[in-house]
């Protein structure tokens, strides 16, 4: 009898210890997931930052105060014209990062720079960064 509760013993022991094992694997797994996301999100933020901003200074580079701004930031860009291959570069560097409707709303922009195009990437860049709905409300033509 003594025999048969030292074994139970040893295996609920053993047990234990496989299970402890078993969470902390899994929990790092978890956690290495996570801080990706994290990095991700943090570096698809930044890019739509710039994003936005480039976005803004084709739709408005008629406005001397935007362009000096723009020269302010990226004195490369001298012309609406390399302001526009910029863009391309950044929209194809997207696919790495962007999700379908995101590529789907820059690709429309800039085929079509207009206030209704930029709305709908600025729906499509909190949609893809935060994933919530009614994203929409508060954004309208006269505010762009």
């Amino acid at each position: 009898m003594e025999n048969n509760i030292s074994t139970w013993i040893q295996i609920l022991l053993a047990s234990s210890i496989v299970s402890a094992i078993v969470a902390t694997f899994v929990s790092h797994i978890i956690n290495k997931r996570f801080k990706l996301f994290e990095q991700m999100q943090e570096y698809k933020k930044t890019r739509y930052l710039a994003l936005i901003i480039l976005l803004y200074s084709l739709l408005k580079f008629e406005n001397s105060i935007v362009v000096n701004n723009l020269k302010l930031h990226r004195p490369t860009i001298t012309s609406k014209e390399h302001l526009r291959e910029e863009l391309e570069c950044e929209y194809f560097s997207m696919f790495l990062y962007a999700s379908k409707e995101m590529l789907i709303n820059v690709r429309k922009f800039l085929d079509s720079p207009n206030n209704e195009n930029y709305r709908n990437v600025i729906v499509s860049m909190r949609k893809d960064l935060w994933g919530l709905k009614n994203l929409e409300k508060g954004l309208n033509e006269t505010q762009i």
